[in-house]
């Protein structure tokens, strides 16, 4: 038993990864499959369609099988791709200079997606979920790989749910990767840009919900003089701002504190 799995370790510590074909992704000593599979729910007896991962060895052998609640597919997107990692990372894949990473993208059958990233030498590594958005995972003018995902919070204040953009870079740590949310350093542009032009729709229309979204990239920017401006801008039906702004500023600060400063 020791040596088999002294032997499964060995290949994929040692694997390259080459070409993707379709839902099957084949190497000199790997194959990554992510298919659909129909599943009968023992309580109601509805046919429920799952997405199947499946890793192979060279000789057909199974080392790493999940079924997930994501069947493959993202619109445009690869359910199944490599990318190349440039980031810090384990001394095992620093030693190869193998720091592929494996990508896995399905969705709900409706728009809610999420991508998970397997790693040759350490397994499931990261995932990122971008709920009802488009998907989007691609290359920064830094080369690092970047997402915005639209996240959604109620808002007590207005009675609303509002969606704002959060930026994700993926990072390494030196022992794995990961999504960290970028609310300073290379986003901080996105967030001014979002703000601003959320804030001009806010003084055509009228619309509350665009003075919060732009409020909120503000807040994760750390702009509060530019924050104070726009949440002092709202007013309540009888063109009273104060009461108004108070109870967003609180629920904003609330809810996103200890996102971003922990």
């Amino acid at each position: 038993m020791k040596i088999s799995i002294f032997f499964i370790y060995w290949l994929v510590l040692f694997m390259p990864i080459s070409e993707v074909y379709g839902d099957v992704l084949n190497s000199g000593r790997f194959s990554y499959s992510y298919t659909a599979e129909d599943s009968v729910c023992r309580r109601s007896g509805a046919v429920i369609s799952r997405g199947k991962v499946v890793i192979r060895d060279q000789y057909g052998t199974v080392v790493y099988s999940d079924l997930t609640g994501y069947v493959p597919g993202c619109d445009c997107f690869d359910s199944l791709a490599v990318y190349d990692f440039n980031g810090p990372f384990v001394s095992a894949v620093k030693k190869n200079k193998n720091a592929k990473l494996v990508g896995f993208c399905g969705s709900t059958g409706g728009r809610h997606y999420l991508l998970r990233l397997y790693q040759p030498y350490i397994g499931m590594v990261a995932s990122l979920d971008f709920f009802d958005g488009p998907v989007d995972f691609s290359l920064d003018n830094e080369g690092v790989y970047t997402s915005v995902v639209y996240n959604k919070i109620y808002i007590k204040a207005i009675n609303s749910m509002v969606s704002y953009p959060v930026v994700y870079r993926l990072i390494g740590t030196g022992s794995t990767v990961s999504f960290s949310a970028d609310c300073r350093s290379s986003a901080y542009s996105f967030y001014k840009n979002y703000s601003d032009s959320m804030f001009l729709k806010y003084k055509e229309t009228g619309d509350v919900l665009c003075a919060v979204k732009s409020a909120i990239s503000l807040y994760f920017i750390g702009d509060s003089d530019g924050y104070s401006c726009v949440l002092n801008s709202i007013t309540d039906g009888d063109g009273r701002n104060i009461p108004l702004s108070r109870l967003i500023s609180c629920e904003i600060e609330d809810n996103f504190f200890c996102f971003f400063n922990n």
